[in-house]
């Protein structure tokens, strides 16, 4: 058996952990020391493990992680468009801190593809997980909550309340109306596609209501669904209602060209951008701080042990950027 770490340290009259360092060139160890340790251990015979030695080159090289965490979606990232930059956020963040992130497209409908995944997590030893921005709303997920860190991004699942890090669209809302707001209107009307629910129509829902109240109930339906594909019920509704500018929870990619003539002489906002230069006045979410946000949540969770449904769960909102010509004041609260 040869020369061990531990008997040169005794040697020496040196800590295990000052032998090591020393051996491993760590410039925290005087360059004195870093000889006398190594011109000993050279003397004594000393060989490095060369399995140990390799661990702690990868280590150092920072491709060895502490844990891996999985990200669950029911989208492909290839069709993620726009929020792959929340994917390279979320990814940066968490390398940064120690952790191998893995994507995992899911079925989330199929217990038979969800039982798969639980496999493969178990046998990985995967200590945390976020649910991704979903396509849909989805009321419950049949996942083993208690097996598992969790973080949810967005607003996509209605049921449990897990730590969440997401976008704040009321603020948002509300730097559009103090936008429409100085362009004189008074009656504003709100509107989105039926099944944009997983990302805006719940905030757009509530905002429609508070407006409406905090100026008398001056319009009967402040809220729009928008189900048809020219979209020319929303022009009846806006001539019923008498509307005089519209928050509207899309991108102006997806209006008829009726309504993008409406627009032309009403003041609006969307609530969305196809980019960061598309057509203005828009918001473009921060796809940056979101990812990080997401990935601290975690960080803190697992050094808490926080497994399972929190009991009081933690949510980080992020602004958006405006994307308009001109600036938005902040609203009062």
């Amino acid at each position: 058996m040869g020369v061990t770490q531990r008997q040169l340290a005794r040697d020496l009259g040196l800590s295990l952990a000052c032998v090591s360092m020393a051996l491993a060139d760590n410039p925290a160890i005087s360059a004195a020391t870093r000889l006398r340790v190594k011109t000993h251990a050279e003397a004594a015979g000393y060989r490095a493990d060369p399995f140990v030695s390799e661990g702690m080159s990868r280590i150092s090289r920072r491709t060895v992680f502490r844990e891996v965490l999985h990200v669950i979606g029911d989208v492909p990232l290839d069709r993620q468009g726009p929020r792959a930059l929340l994917w390279e956020s979320l990814n940066r963040r968490a390398e940064h801190l120690g952790y191998h992130v893995d994507y995992r497209c899911l079925n989330l409908t199929n217990p038979d593809a969800i039982a798969r995944w639980h496999r493969v997590a178990h046998s990985r030893g995967v200590r945390g997980v976020f649910i991704y921005p979903l396509s849909q709303v989805y009321a419950s997920i049949k996942l083993k909550w208690s097996r598992h860190v969790w973080v949810a991004i967005g607003d996509s699942l209605r049921y449990p309340d897990l730590h969440r890090s997401g976008r704040d669209y009321v603020r948002d809302t509300r730097r559009a109306l103090t936008y429409l707001g100085q362009r004189g209107c008074r009656r504003i009307g709100f509107a989105n596609f039926w099944d944009h629910e997983a990302r805006v129509g719940y905030p757009l829902l509530q905002a429609s209501a508070l407006q409406n109240q905090l100026q008398g109930g001056v319009l009967k339906r402040p809220f729009h669904d928008i189900t048809s594909a020219d979209q020319s019920e929303l022009l009846v509704w806006s001539r019923k209602e008498r509307l005089d500018g519209m928050v509207l929870g899309f991108d102006g990619d997806h209006i008829s060209k009726n309504l993008r003539a409406w627009l032309k002489d009403h003041p609006h906002a969307f609530l969305a951008a196809p980019d960061q230069n598309g057509p203005a006045p828009a918001f473009w979410p921060n796809y940056e701080m979101i990812g990080q946000e997401a990935v601290n949540l975690m960080h803190r969770m697992i050094a808490s042990n926080g497994f399972g449904i929190p009991v009081y769960e933690q949510t980080v909102l992020s602004t958006s950027r405006w994307l308009g010509e001109t600036g938005i004041p902040e609203p009062l609260v």
